[in-house]
């Protein structure tokens, strides 16, 4: 056992792997896959008031509690973010999706049990069992979602639907693919399966000042970029503190909108997007892309992943436009 009351798990794998089970980021994966994560896994426990890490350390580790809460935190003077409390539940996982360090500081309110897993090593785990990856980045990428929507304070109703768009030309099919190749959510894919998003796709041209979608407004569609420049601004409301403060600025090849629709979620707008200057937009149903990854694994994955790293900027920018207020 560690000075920290940590220890390598052996015998009880099974027990680790039920907790494992019970969280948000393994849900639905193989036993097999469970089995081999505990292996990687240490259990530890911190007494209440203790900071498990600080924001800005390096982020080797991600979490899962077993008992306890943990609060995240942002800023000096500590403004809460997250407090986690249900057994199986994650934290601390800003390696999974490409940072080097913790995005906040988490402190235990109570005294709290983890298990601890290596990053490094859960990495490799991944590499091997491809499926089981698959389900978990779509896990992590709810996940995501969810502590997205609690940074902005927002509340999630029920989903409308959204129209197919019309037929394309040569042209117009042409433009979107060169789009949607130079896009963070879709670079690397192959031609064929960017053909099969252009279809779900059509242009809209917005002028300087024009309102892409309001705060509060009920959505079902991302936008890429194609042109422009747009800003997200958000009205927040923290008690004693009030403001409106932009999250994040937006160039070619960047997406925004409604992101939960590719995990079946439906979806308020959390901020207001505004064109700087004029913005031609590539406007796609959430709804029809997510069919489409159902349909075809190895797209749902990588765009799944590049899914994970867009929240993670947004998160970390929410975060930060918390601290100016």
């Amino acid at each position: 056992m560690s000075s920290h009351g940590e220890e390598r798990l052996s015998s009880d794998v099974e027990v680790g792997a039920m907790y494992l089970k019970q969280g948000d980021l393994f849900r639905g994966v193989s036993i097999s896959f469970l089995t081999k994560a505990m292996t990687l896994a240490q259990r530890g426990s911190r007494p209440e008031g203790a900071v498990l890490f600080r924001r800005g350390e390096p982020a080797a580790h991600f979490f899962v509690l077993i008992n306890g809460s943990v609060e995240l935190s942002v800023g000096e003077a500590g403004q809460s973010v997250h407090v986690g409390r249900r057994t199986g539940e994650s934290f601390g996982w800003a390696a999974l999706v490409g940072r080097d360090c913790y995005p906040a500081t988490a402190r235990c309110l109570s005294k709290i049990d983890f298990l601890r897993i290596r990053v490094e090593d859960f990495k490799s785990l991944l590499n091997f069992h491809p499926e089981d990856s698959f389900v978990f980045y779509r896990n992590l990428s709810t996940a995501l979602s969810g502590r997205l929507m609690e940074s902005y304070l927002g509340k999630v109703p029920a989903a409308e639907k959204d129209e197919p768009p019309g037929e394309l030309d040569a042209a117009e099919r042409g433009s979107l693919e060169a789009v949607l190749g130079g896009c963070e959510f879709f670079e690397g894919l192959g031609r064929g399966d960017l053909e099969k998003i252009v279809r779900l796709c059509r242009e809209r041209q917005f002028a300087a000042g024009e309102i892409v979608f309001r705060q509060g407004d009920h959505g079902e569609h991302l936008y890429v970029i194609a042109e422009g420049r747009v800003v997200l601004e958000r009205a927040i409301d923290l008690g004693a503190r009030k403001g409106r403060v932009t999250i994040e600025a937006l160039e070619k090849g960047r997406v925004l909108g409604s992101w939960s629709t590719l995990l079946a979620l439906p979806h308020r707008l959390m901020s207001t997007a505004v064109c700087q200057k004029p913005t031609r937009l590539v406007v796609m149903p959430g709804a029809a892309l997510r069919r489409l990854m159902l349909a075809n694994k190895d797209l749902g994955f990588n765009v799944m992943e590049k899914f994970c790293f867009l929240l993670r900027d947004r998160i970390q920018a929410a975060y930060g436009a918390m601290e100016k207020i």
